[in-house]
């Protein structure tokens, strides 16, 4: 192929859509919290965002080994990707890799698991980990956490990155989780060092009553709401936590039971 040609061939790929010089990236990871009681083996699903046309990546995890240890990945859901392509290293980092056999790069919905990271717990109920983005480690080569598409860019994006948690619970924990779970909610933040809220989205409105309990099972904060059809936000504050710890928050409507456990750091 001609220089000239060589020229016309490279500017086509550089004028795809998507594709200007420069353009901020998007891309990223995320993980879930996940609870789990001591000696369990808990996965977390490593999820992507803005996962367009990569070629290879390759990441560093760590945590804290006095917490979880590696165990094993599952449910790859990548082309050629295996487990070994994964490395643990020094019982508190994970190096993982990844190339597209035919290199023409791979794309995936946003929030779509693409594996499932799982881990070892080992110490006392009360502690908990974050699996984050990690530093040196030993990693192989001089590589550190990148990605690239299709263009030959790196649109590795690491101030998106969410990290992972892992709380541990007690195996022979006195809470009992009630059945009749209609009214789901969530809790943000969680972990949190106060306050977190109450977020529930309900079809109808109606009247309830927002419990926390300590893992012993005593009450420690109450409150009854009105909400409404549609989203709804309640404060938990942080008064009602005298020590940080692991708790249990109970929203108890007209259409049955939800909980969810939080975390006090």
């Amino acid at each position: 192929m001609k220089f000239s040609q060589l020229l016309v061939l490279g500017f086509a790929i550089l004028l795809q859509p998507g594709n200007a010089l420069g353009q901020s990236s998007n891309f990223h990871f995320s993980f879930d919290t996940a609870m789990a009681a001591p000696n369990q083996v808990v996965c977390l699903n490593l999820k992507v965002h803005d996962f367009y046309k990569i070629v290879s990546f390759q990441m560093i995890l760590g945590w804290d080994k006095n917490v979880v240890d590696f165990d094993h990945v599952e449910n790859l859901q990548l082309p050629g990707w295996s487990s070994l392509d994964f490395l643990h290293l020094n019982n508190h980092c994970l190096f993982m890799g990844w190339a597209d056999p035919p290199g023409i790069g791979v794309t995936k919905p946003d929030g779509d698991t693409i594996a499932s990271v799982c881990f070892k717990v080992i110490p006392m109920p009360g502690n908990s980990t974050d699996i984050s983005l990690a530093s040196g480690c030993g990693q192989p080569g001089s590589g550190g956490n990148e990605a690239y598409n299709a263009y030959a860019q790196n649109v590795w994006n690491s101030s998106l990155f969410v990290n992972g948690h892992i709380i541990i619970i007690p195996s022979n924990s006195a809470v009992t989780i009630p059945e009749g779970r209609n009214l789901n909610f969530q809790l943000q933040p969680n972990p949190s060092t106060s306050a977190t809220t109450l977020m529930l989205n309900s079809p109808d409105a109606g009247n309830g009553t927002i419990r926390v309990t300590n893992l012993a099972g005593q009450l420690v904060w109450e409150q009854n709401i009105i909400y409404q059809s549609g989203q709804n936000q309640f404060l938990i504050p942080e008064d009602a936590f005298a020590n940080a710890g692991l708790f249990l928050v109970m929203l108890k409507t007209e259409q049955g039971i939800s909980t969810c456990f939080l975390c006090i750091n």
